[in-house]
Formats: structure tokens, sequence, C-alpha cells
């Protein structure tokens, strides 16, 4: 399941799926996860995918970006 990083809150980052909300303990998640990644799930742990995460944050600056045009 792939899901992205609304916030981080009391050791859980607070995700978005497709089916809602999710909260994933920090410590399942390898290396250090901020607001905006992508996290995809490897068995009983989550990784960061940079690339997906990246390519979000551009979408979303666009998007932003487009607001103000």
């Amino acid at each position: 399941m792939d899901c992205y990083i609304d916030r981080i809150e009391n050791g859980y980052a607070v995700c978005e799926t497709q089916e809602g909300r999710l909260n994933v303990a920090l410590g399942l998640i390898e290396g250090e996860p901020k607001s905006g990644d992508v996290l995809v799930s490897k068995g009983e742990h989550f990784v960061i995918d940079a690339g997906a995460s990246e390519k979000r944050r551009k979408k979303m600056l666009s998007k932003q970006n487009s607001l103000w045009e």
C-alpha cells in the first residue's frame, strides 16, 4: 500500500491513502520521514520513495503557483 505523509504527530506519521487515513509509527519507517513524503509498504515496515516524493512536491508546487496566475 502506498501513501503520503500528511503530518507527523505524537510519534506517528499521519498518512493519506486511497482508502482513507493511516497512522504509521515512526519506528516502522526507514529513513527520516517528513510531511509530503510518499511511503511504500515493504512487509512489516515502510520505505520513503524519494523519486515519487519529489514528483509529488513539484506537482503540488505547480498547483499552488497556478492559483496566483
